[in-house]
């Protein structure tokens, strides 16, 4: 299968309801902001899907994402993914230590062709496969 959908409204609502920490912390960040560090914040599948539609909205300046260190699964990272299309100025993205597994490694290969201004690549301690 390719990227997930987004999520309908009632599951965007819901992951929003479970994430609301995280909602708080991007609705924090001043506009056109070119640099999300949310390394360490114990983001899940939840988060990742509020992340996702932030990124959606208001990637278009972002150049650099980092969620390292947290709890992305391979399905959590697959929303951050089909967000990235939305961040056409992004060169950097950290991956690390989350555990996406092979399943997430192939699909970060995918979005790989989508992200032509991609410089710089972390993705240690993924277990990629």
């Amino acid at each position: 299968g390719g990227a997930p959908a987004p999520p309908g409204p009632e599951g965007l609502g819901e992951a929003l309801a479970r994430a609301h920490r995280t909602m708080r912390w991007l609705k924090g960040l001043p506009p056109g902001v070119e640099m999300v560090s949310m390394a360490s914040m114990r983001l899940g599948e939840d988060d990742a899907v509020v992340l996702a539609d932030f990124l959606r909205a208001k990637g278009g300046r972002l150049r650099e994402l980092d969620v390292k260190c947290n709890n992305l699964s391979a399905a959590a990272l697959a929303h951050v993914l089909a967000a990235l299309p939305s961040c056409p100025r992004l060169v950097g993205l950290a991956l690390g230590e989350n555990p996406v597994g092979p399943e997430g490694g192939a699909l970060l290969a995918k979005a790989l062709d989508g992200l032509p201004a991609l410089q710089k690549l972390g993705a240690g301690g993924t277990r990629l496969g």
